[in-house]
């Protein structure tokens, strides 16, 4: 995720000074405190969090003229067991961004009387506590606007925001996000955002945070239209990036999965009715199962010229075109190209996307598809000499994935042009006092009150689990391990408890020191895993019952059957290094009983298997 840059605040009143007023108005500080609840990933229950917002704006504004921007600091005071979450997932510093909605409430400036206007905040990077409350800083800019008539006088709320979080661990490492439980809506698709959504808690809170400010009329020797622009918002350029798993058809190779990771450079606001202009667009492509790279060295130094790629996006948008959606096929040239025989092959493709303009106000999304890599290589029997070899791409259906790149807001158009009048012949008119000018107060809209998010349990965890039983009883050798668990934890405490599933397996050992044998082992979870996490470290046990379906010797079945299986549960103590978010490795011993219904070599095969001192290793990832 990119930083939205900052900008230098200005209350520049150059418009005035243009129309031949030689001073700036004078400056009024606003100081707002809100309250809100907020989701987070690794909590679902909602946190309280205390919002200060401190701006200047103008006392007065001049009508029709542009204001210009205006500073807006906030300082976000974490509460409840926020702290708890950051010291579980190791973060010792945060950055980001916060997606604010106000509104600027004033006769005339819209239809509806009033217009929502998204002002970006941007968080430099700051420490957090996982002990105390944190306080994140951030600052942003409240775009000018314009006054359409005398008689309005406009007031400013804060309506809510969601933050994009980054967090580091104490070595400057970036921490990968989870998967959002339900209520977190995600703001963008980086997985190394936290995406955090807030609502006023209580609802009832006064959300005004300046005015209604007073209008200051603006005279002019001859009658104008008076204009009714719509303020324009300061673009959103934070990059949108998005992996999917693709199948390929790899000429000469057969099919092979990859993961292109996309990285867009659209803004996630535009302007209604003013062209974006072309916009970085890079692709990254990543081998998955080793056929690309195959691909990559079997015709390694056949192609010429610089390989290229194609994308099939589609850009969805009110208006936009007669079906509300328009396809684009960006191209760009492969760099990054792997010149080692048997390196993992990384193709990187670097384009733009083109300019577009959205013609209405509304939502708008990018949303990826197929992709294309075309490679030159020569052929006498072209015209050319050349020949295009062409690795198609489709995105994998199962399991199901997201395809949506990035969200897309348009809010509000863009200033009106004024038109010029054409002078008409008057005679010279007597002049008459100018009237005194007394604005009309008008009340602060009560904005709608939004619902408090309702706690849905403590955070839910999903890990890939791969490892390894080593036996040494009179039959010797190692068992891998494949499964999953899926787990929630108490912050407050720091326990886990959750479902291990672990795959039936096979293994080569060895009996009695020369006779191999070949055996097939489940482990059935009988109870359900648990353990605590405890400065960075996880205790924890499984109780299991171990299968044997199958035992056999140079093809002859020794002993085996659905009801083979030890006569007593075996427990697991695990215990290792472990986090939350990047899971973790656990080691421990266990023991073997006797068997039981394993059949007619029952009494031989059950003193070569039982036994204690069993090495086990599993590692968690998320």
């Amino acid at each position: 995720m990119s930083h939205l840059s900052r900008r230098r605040p200005s209350v520049a009143v150059a418009a005035l000074i243009a129309a031949g007023i030689a001073a700036a108005p004078a400056q009024a500080a606003s100081h707002s405190t809100l309250t809100y609840a907020c989701l987070y990933p690794y909590l679902q229950d909602a946190q309280p969090l205390t919002l200060t917002i401190d701006t200047t704006i103008p006392s007065s504004v001049p009508v029709g003229v542009p204001t210009g921007a205006w500073k807006v600091d906030v300082d976000a005071e974490t509460g409840g067991d926020t702290s708890a979450a950051f010291g579980l997932i190791g973060a010792s510093t945060v950055s980001g961004a916060m997606r604010a909605v106000t509104s600027v409430y004033s006769p005339g400036i819209a239809a509806s009387g009033h217009i929502a206007v998204a002002v970006p905040i941007t968080f430099a990077q700051q420490p957090v506590s996982s002990t105390d409350a944190s306080h994140l800083h951030g600052t942003g800019q409240f775009p000018g606007i314009t006054i359409p008539q005398p008689s309005a006088s406009p007031s400013f709320t804060f309506d809510s925001f969601t933050f994009a979080l980054k967090a580091q661990d104490s070595a400057g490492l970036d921490i990968p996000d989870i998967d959002n439980p339900d209520g977190v809506p995600a703001t963008d698709t980086d997985p190394l955002t936290f995406d955090v959504s807030c609502t006023l808690a209580p609802a009832t809170q006064n959300t005004t945070i300046a005015g209604p400010v007073v209008p200051t009329p603006t005279p002019a020797p001859t009658p104008t239209p008076t204009p009714v622009p719509t303020p324009t918002p300061i673009p959103d350029p934070t990059e949108a990036t998005l992996t999917a798993r693709y199948t390929c058809d790899f000429p000469d190779n057969g099919n092979g999965v990859v993961a292109i990771t996309y990285h867009s450079g659209f803004p996630g606001y535009v302007t209604q009715g003013v062209p974006t202009g072309t916009t970085p667009f890079t692709v990254d492509v990543d081998g998955v199962d080793g056929v690309l790279t195959d691909f990559v060295d079997l015709h390694r130094g056949l192609f010429v010229g610089t390989p290229t790629a194609q994308a099939a996006l589609t850009v969805s948008a009110p208006g936009i075109s007669s079906t509300g959606s328009l396809p684009i096929k960006p191209s760009g040239s492969l760099v990054g190209y792997p010149t080692a025989l048997g390196s993992p092959a990384h193709l990187h493709v670097v384009g733009s996307l083109p300019s577009l303009t959205f013609p209405q106000t509304g939502q708008g999304s990018w949303d990826v598809g197929g992709y294309k890599l075309l490679f030159k290589y020569p052929d006498s029997e072209s015209d050319t000499g050349l020949a295009t070899l062409t690795v198609n791409c489709a995105p994998v259906t199962s399991p199901a994935q997201s395809l949506r790149l990035q969200d897309i807001v348009i809010p509000m158009g863009g200033p009106t042009p004024i038109p010029t009048p054409v002078p008409t012949p008057t005679p010279t008119p007597t002049p008459t006092p100018t009237p005194t000018w007394v604005p009309t107060p008008t009340p602060t809209p009560t904005p709608t009150p939004t619902p408090t998010p309702t706690p849905t349990g403590d955070p839910f965890f999903r890990y890939v689990v791969t490892g390894s039983a080593t036996l040494k009883t009179l039959v010797k050798g190692s068992v891998p391990l494949t499964g999953s668990i899926q787990a929630a934890a108490s912050l407050s405490s720091g326990q886990l408890a959750g479902d291990l599933a672990l795959a039936p397996t096979s293994a080569k050992l060895t009996a009695l020191g020369f006779l191999p044998v070949t055996a097939s082992v489940s482990l059935v979870p009988t109870d359900r895993f648990t353990g605590t996490v405890a400065a960075g470290q996880l205790t924890a046990s499984q109780k299991v019952r171990i299968k044997l379906p199958s035992i056999s010797s140079f093809g002859i079945q020794l002993a085996g059957g659905a009801n083979c299986q030890a006569t007593q549960i075996s427990t697991l103590p695990l215990k290792g290094a472990f986090s939350f978010s990047s899971g973790g490795t656990l080691s421990g011993t266990f023991s073997i009983s006797n068997l039981s219904g394993c059949g007619a070599l029952n009494g031989i095969v059950s003193p070569l298997t039982a036994g204690s001192g069993n090495a086990i290793a599993l590692t968690l990832k998320p």
